[in-house]
């Protein structure tokens, strides 16, 4: 992988309507429970009223749940 790429995907951002349309939830207060518990990356604050995440944190976060399943 280039080092361009990696760059380019580390900066990436999700919003709220990403994580809905890659079907990683589907509720806002589901969201925020699980980031209250410490069971979802934090979010970065992008305005006064806009959150997002990193997509490589949100990748890891995925990664580290198929682990559990599978086990």
């Amino acid at each position: 992988m280039s080092m361009q790429k990696i760059e380019t995907e580390s900066k990436k951002l999700l919003r709220y309507s990403d994580l809905v349309q890659q079907g990683i939830v589907n509720n806002r207060m589901t969201l925020k429970r699980w980031i209250e518990a410490g069971d979802f990356p934090s979010p970065v604050r992008l305005g006064i009223n806009t959150i997002a995440w990193h997509a490589t944190e949100v990748k890891e976060w995925l990664d580290a749940r198929e682990q559990v399943v599978t086990q």
